[in-house]
């Protein structure tokens, strides 16, 4: 006997985005074809794989790093009034 397709939704969230004042809807959904969809609001939708999904967290989590090291650095800066030419992170990775 198959299996009837099946969606499941997750969470709704509300994310900056400087192109929609109010913020982005984000939807996201798991279904039965072991697919998780990202929704956009109306303009985009993802559907990917477990695998896909955990790729596109830990590039997040990476943005995130460099982020607030980038504002961490000009923080620095601004205190010891270098300005805000920032030198590369001893972290990055190429």
């Amino acid at each position: 006997m198959n299996r009837q397709y099946q969606r499941y939704p997750l969470d709704e969230v509300i994310i900056e985005d400087e192109t929609c004042r109010s913020g982005r809807k984000v939807n996201v959904t798991v279904d039965t074809l072991n697919s998780i969809t990202i929704q956009f609001g109306k303009s985009f939708t993802l559907r990917t794989d477990e695998s896909g999904a955990q790729a596109m967290i830990d590039v997040l989590n990476e943005a995130i790093k460099k982020s607030a090291h980038v504002r961490f650095l000009d923080a620095c800066f601004s205190v010891v009034g270098m300005g805000s030419d920032l030198p590369p992170d001893p972290e990055e990775h190429h």
